[in-house]
């Protein structure tokens, strides 16, 4: 009756560090996002970066806003997404 329940919680466990470090990777895309275009850099240089995960953008007068989101499947849970996102900002170039 213990092996079923601690099978649980070490997958529980692991499915919710494996949603945090892809979430980490979102950041890091978003600030080298924003911050290439805070530079001027055109978007198209900048594209790869995404690998299929969705842009979109939150303009100020003073910052470059990207907002990136991806959808995360865990194994063992089909059909079931986590919608994960970050945004990251950057100063605008000459501010």
């Amino acid at each position: 009756m213990v092996i079923p329940v601690v099978v649980m919680i070490l997958g529980i466990t692991l499915g919710t560090l494996s949603i945090q470090l892809e979430r980490m990777k979102l950041v890091s895309v978003a600030a080298s996002i924003s911050r290439g275009l805070g530079r001027g850099e055109p978007l198209e240089k900048l594209q790869f970066l995404l690998d299929g995960r969705v842009l979109a953008f939150k303009n100020t007068a003073e910052l470059i806003c990207a907002e990136v989101s991806a959808g995360f499947k865990l194994p063992g849970l089909p059909g079931f997404d986590f919608p994960i996102s970050d945004t990251e900002c950057a100063r605008r170039l000459g501010l």
